[in-house]
């Protein structure tokens, strides 16, 4: 069975309350990503973290296939954050190569090379995740809007395809609220 390819991914998330109850080098934070574990992806975040000074901050992270993967931090104006503060995350594929734009707020933070990758990569998502390594609930909720994928070859943006998850955690206490075809809220309860 041959799986959907994309060329892009993009969302526009909004921290609706400080993140809470944070330990350690525990996260809470939204992202886009594309691709999957084990294989080539990229996936680019806007996040709190215990160890930070107060603020929402991001990062992407990829691997070029196998057990290795590269992480580094998105500089570009306006971050930190506070709440409230709307970012967009988009990653794109630079057509007909196999090398990614990685932008925050229009602002291109890196080009990623992920060879093999020149027809697209699989699994576009935009979500909520939540490490919870003490157990506790950590608490917070983010907005995302203007929630697209591009079609590998394609020229529109466009909805989500079917079945795509909303939350990554193992913390039964996170939900997500559905507010059209391209926006939700994901959050504590």
């Amino acid at each position: 069975m041959r799986s959907l390819r994309f060329d892009g991914v993009e969302a526009t998330i909004t921290p609706l309350r400080s993140a809470s109850g944070l330990s350690g080098c525990e996260r809470l934070g939204g992202l886009v990503g594309i691709g999957s574990v084990g294989q080539s992806y990229l996936v680019l975040d806007l996040y709190a973290q215990a160890r930070l000074p107060s603020g929402f901050v991001s990062h992407y992270q990829w691997a070029k296939g196998g057990p290795y993967y590269y992480v580094a931090p998105a500089r570009v104006p306006g971050l930190p954050s506070t709440v409230r503060h709307a970012h967009t995350l988009r990653i794109a594929r630079l057509r007909p190569s196999s090398s990614w734009l990685v932008e925050v707020d229009n602002h291109v933070v890196d080009h990623i090379d992920l060879p093999g990758s020149n027809r697209g990569l699989p699994m576009p998502r935009a979500l909520l995740y939540a490490s919870n390594e003490d157990g506790k609930l950590n608490r917070g909720s983010f907005r995302f809007t203007h929630v697209h994928a591009l079609p590998a070859g394609g020229q529109t943006w466009t909805r989500f395809p079917h079945g795509k998850t909303w939350l990554y955690t193992t913390h039964p206490k996170y939900t997500w609220v559905k507010l059209s075809h391209t926006s939700f809220i994901a959050k504590s309860r």
